[in-house]
């Protein structure tokens, strides 16, 4: 079993979209970060990205979403995921 990193992972709905950001500190060592967005069923892989923030564009208003950060080193590996963070767009 492994616990949930505090990565510092914070979200900024805005109008439209989604604004994902974590600690840069968080990153550094890294060389990317994968951001998922947990479904009904399970999470999808939305972006891998190889700095500290995310643009979620692919949101409807009104409607909430649930996010989790996972760092990726270069040969692959993974550090153990980031809390789960949710938000609402506005409508």
């Amino acid at each position: 079993e492994v616990e949930s990193v505090d990565y510092g992972l914070h979200a900024l709905p805005r109008e439209g979209a989604i604004h994902l950001h974590w600690k840069p500190e968080i990153q550094q060592g890294f060389a990317a970060a994968r951001v998922l967005r947990e479904r009904r069923f399970g999470s999808d892989e939305i972006a891998r990205v190889p700095s500290e923030g995310f643009v979620d564009a692919d949101v409807k208003p009104g409607h909430r979403y649930r996010y989790q950060v996972i760092l990726v080193r270069e040969d692959g590996s993974e550090a153990p995921p980031s809390a789960v963070i949710e938000a609402t767009v506005p409508k």
